[in-house]
């Protein structure tokens, strides 16, 4: 199994003890797929791929809604196609994800308005490889 620490609205989580917390399984692909989506691309010296331009190119882009959907459905495929393969080469690497941790296939990824006219609603559905359906739900400021 897998870990990374858990963060909470972007900051480490520590205990009431003191000891730095961490989050595993399901959690934890939820937290990774948060994670590439909302770093700037180029952004992680170690690992210039990673990330997305959501947050760069997209964001503030004044693109039309159905070019700003399709940009972003585009972006959101490759970011899970990177963790797929981020995931394939830890394993080769030796190390153990849990079945829970991990990407079998991307079942969609759906955008729609929001109550603000600024906001979109960004629901990712994964399918991991113990087979249970993963969904996550991000709002984007546009």
């Amino acid at each position: 199994m897998s870990f990374d620490l858990l963060l909470n609205n972007g900051t480490i989580s520590i205990s009431s003890s003191g000891e730095l917390e961490i989050v595993t399984g399901q959690n934890k692909l939820s937290q990774d797929i948060i994670k590439i989506i909302a770093t700037a691309s180029g952004t992680n010296l170690a690992h210039k791929w990673y990330g997305s331009s959501i947050p760069e190119k997209i964001v503030g882009s004044g693109l039309r809604l159905d070019l700003l959907k399709t940009e972003i459905v585009k972006n959101i495929q490759s970011c899970l196609q990177n963790l797929k393969s981020l995931q394939e080469q830890q394993v080769r690497a030796g190390q153990v994800l849990v079945p829970e941790e991990a990407i079998a296939t991307v079942e969609g990824i759906q955008i729609i308005g929001s109550s603000d006219p600024r906001d979109l609603i960004i629901v990712i559905t994964i399918k991991t490889r113990a087979n249970n359906i993963l969904q996550e739900e991000l709002t984007l400021r546009i």
